[in-house]
């Protein structure tokens, strides 16, 4: 449900909101990672009337100073 400005309530539809996250370890000092968010790309309003991004995707290393 969804409150606009006029007070008036609305039944917004369903979406889908699909995240994937992996990691891969290279060796017992590096960790490469990658994480996909909203990969449908669906347009909706998350809260407060403030709509979510698109499809992200964002990935990085880790560097760990200790060895397991």
């Amino acid at each position: 449900m969804l409150n606009d400005t006029l007070g008036t309530t609305k039944r917004l539809p369903a979406v889908v909101d699909v995240n994937v996250q992996t990691e891969f370890n290279i060796n017992k000092y590096f960790t490469a990672w990658l994480q996909g968010n909203n990969l449908l790309n669906q347009a909706y309003q998350r809260w407060n009337h403030y709509p979510v991004l698109g499809m992200q995707i964002v990935g990085g290393i880790r560097l760990t100073f200790e060895g397991k």
